[in-house]
């Protein structure tokens, strides 16, 4: 019979411990717990001059910004495994019995990136140091995804017009906006195309959580969080072998990453203005002889982030607002001169034959008040023309006994005078259009698009908020901590404007008016423990709605 010892038996059965409270663990996570693609991960092996493998060394890596420490050594086969970390710049120092303690400094680590240092010790004291101050950027050695990766300093010094940071997006090769699409600050639909493969089906993580509405029977997706340009740390674009952890998406996926405090104190504040005196002219005022709209467009904000302990508890938080109120240039078709005195005569283009009859019947007017009954074609017809559709030279005979339309009573009966049939507050309201002012006297006058301008709109205006808030705990070894919020952001749109349809409700007065929330909250919880020898466990937990 084998005998074991007490210690091997606690060992069993803290190992047994730790396995029961995986799988409870495991159980209650949230199934967005599989979007574990935010960190990133460090591997090597370290070896002697030899090239022999060095078991048992000592690993610490150091987070440079946050001052978090992570320690591990190396197996029986001088590898080492450094997962869950956080895009940042890190030390790698290494120390063995017998060797020269190696230090790396400046090693960035990207979002989603799996890269390799091999460590080659050297013989001496390990009160003696080999530190490397430059060395070449870490390759991406376990996987093969294909992407376009921007820092923060290129997104901040890179203008973006509207500051929308999926813009970005097509800074990657092979990424084009879908023909006759919108994409832009207040635009949330993924609009763009990447290498050839269908538009609308990109997928959007922010810090490792999908930020992206899948709407049933449509083409189109949703981005639910559009960041703050100065809130963005990484925004990577991944075109092709990416991991099977990412799915619902076509052939591309936008992974960001937002900032994040640190030991020192860091902010910024800033008001991007725009107006009509800083642009030129577009070619839709210049062509009517107009000026450019009116455009009134604050953007502003600002961004905090430090330490709360140092080397423990760290915060970042951001505003930003858009203030706009803007005139839209419009095309329309207005009454002219003549149409606005009772004359017609311009809807037959096709011209008049001698007795004022239009050659094309269907551009012909006719007197409403003559019908009679033609038993040939089917019933009342309209009998009296407008001679050259000039309705201030024609008078009607309401009186004509032989018409089918009732008689008006006396005190509604027209006067039997030339132009008996203009209506006052037609005539009254044609004055409220205003007059035309493209190719007016020419050839190429169109009475269906004759008038461009931006003074028929009164100023429609565009409000805009967006939050983001972060704490991050640091414990002891391998034990990061940190929870995101992303506030709602709200979208005001005033729109009071006369609108010119052509046909349909031509003049009436409108007044349009909404509130948009877009309630984009994100809660997530990221946890990392080194439980013992047999377990290392971590854990995120989000939600995005």
């Amino acid at each position: 019979m084998e005998k074991r010892t007490r210690g091997e038996g606690s060992s069993l059965l803290s190992c047994l411990l730790c396995s029961l409270v995986l799988l409870g663990l495991l159980g209650v996570s949230p199934t967005s717990a599989l979007a574990q693609i935010y960190s990133g991960s460090l591997t090597g092996v370290v070896a002697d001059p030899s090239g022999a493998v060095v078991p048992g060394a000592k690993l610490t890596l150091t987070d440079i910004n946050k001052g978090q420490v992570f320690k591990i050594t190396t197996d029986a086969l001088g590898r080492y495994v450094l997962s869950n970390l956080a895009p940042s710049i890190y030390r790698l120092s290494v120390e063995a019995q017998g060797f020269r303690t190696y230090v790396q400094e400046g090693i960035v680590l990207d979002v989603n990136q799996g890269a390799s240092i091999d460590v080659a010790l050297q013989l001496g004291q390990t009160t003696q140091a080999v530190e490397i101050v430059s060395a070449a950027p870490v390759l991406s050695t376990q996987d093969a995804v294909q992407g376009q990766e921007l820092n923060r300093t290129f997104i901040n010094d890179l203008p973006l017009v509207g500051r929308a940071v999926f813009d970005l997006a097509f800074l990657a090769p092979g990424v084009v906006q879908a023909p006759g699409t919108v994409f832009g600050p207040n635009q949330m639909a993924i609009n763009w195309s990447s290498n050839g493969g269908r538009n609308s089906t990109a997928e959007v993580l922010i810090d490792g959580v999908t930020a992206t509405s899948y709407e049933a029977n449509s083409a189109v997706n949703n981005v639910l969080y559009q960041p703050s340009v100065d809130a963005v740390q990484e925004f990577k674009v991944q075109q092709s072998n990416f991991s099977a952890e990412v799915g619902f998406t076509g052939n591309t996926y936008v992974n960001m990453v937002l900032r994040s405090g640190s030991n020192s104190f860091h902010g910024s504040a800033w008001d991007f203005l725009r107006n009509e005196k800083l642009d030129s002219n577009d070619w839709f005022s210049n062509r009517s002889g107009g000026k450019l709209a009116p455009l009134r467009r604050n953007q502003f904000g600002f961004t905090v982030g430090g330490p709360i302990k140092r080397d423990k508890t760290f915060f970042f938080a951001d505003y930003e607002g858009t203030r706009e109120h803007s005139l839209s240039v419009h095309s329309a078709g207005v009454p002219s001169l003549a149409m606005r005195n009772g004359n017609f005569g311009e809807i037959c283009p096709e011209g008049f034959d001698g007795t004022g009859m239009c050659t094309n019947g269907d551009n012909q007017l006719w007197d409403p008040y003559t019908g009679v009954y033609d038993a040939g074609n089917g019933g009342p017809t309209l009998r009296t023309f407008v001679p050259n559709n000039n309705l201030a030279t024609y008078m009607s005979d309401i009186n004509d006994p032989n018409s089918v339309i009732p008689q008006l009573p006396a005190a509604f009966q027209l006067a039997q005078v030339p132009g008996n049939l203009i209506d006052p507050v037609s005539s009254k309201m044609m004055g409220y259009f205003p007059m035309p002012n493209v190719n007016v006297g020419t050839a190429q006058y169109n009475r269906f698009n004759n008038w461009t301008g931006s003074g028929i709109n009164r100023p429609g205006s565009l409000h805009t908020r967006s939050e983001f808030r972060r704490a991050s705990v640091g414990g002891s070894d391998l034990e990061p901590y940190f929870q995101s919020h992303h506030s709602p952001e709200h979208v005001l749109r005033v729109h009071p404007r006369l609108h010119i349809h052509p046909g349909h409700r031509a003049g009436l007065p409108e007044f349009r008016s909404g509130h948009r929330p877009r309630p984009s909250r994100v809660h997530q919880e990221v946890w990392n423990r080194h439980l013992s020898g047999c377990l290392h466990l971590w854990r995120l937990s989000s939600s995005f709605r």
